[in-house]
């Protein structure tokens, strides 16, 4: 403030008529690097597989593989022939049971998915720092800073 009241002490100061006040007045500024959020919708073709359930009927080996495996665990488990022939009917329904379907992918089918995609971006952002007058006044230049 005791620099503003110098600066219009001078230029108020009578001048002798051949002396001429000339100055500049020059604004400075500084940059600085602001971050903010960008959403961007993004979207793209996925091929999604089609699936088809396909009877599938249980295959000799299926059946003899559940019997033989249920009469071994019918006989381990009782000790007797009646256990193993319980077991081994187990086995081979068990076995048929789990080859009666089956999902098989049958083909593709373009689909269109989009999502928000989230960035930080930077700006290079200028503001205002302070200003300097510069004159000349009977020979000398002088420079005062000030702000507006």
């Amino acid at each position: 403030m005791i620099k503003h009241a110098i600066a219009l002490v001078l230029l108020s100061t009578p001048v002798a008529a051949q002396n001429n006040v000339t100055g500049t007045v020059e604004h400075f500024y500084y940059t600085y690097t602001e971050s903010a959020p960008e959403t961007k919708r993004v979207c793209e073709i996925v091929e999604v597989p089609i699936y088809k359930e396909v009877k599938r009927g249980a295959s000799g080996a299926d059946v003899f593989g559940g019997l033989l495996i249920g009469g071994i665990l019918g006989k381990a488990l009782t000790g007797d022939d009646k256990g193993a022939a319980a077991g081994a009917v187990i086995g081979g329904i068990a076995s048929a049971e789990n080859n009666k379907t089956k999902q098989v992918i049958t083909g593709y089918r373009n689909v269109r998915e989009c999502f928000d995609d989230v960035r930080m971006v930077d700006y290079e952002k200028k503001a205002y720092d302070y200003s300097e007058i510069t004159f000349n006044l009977g020979g000398n230049t002088y420079t005062l800073p000030f702000s507006k």
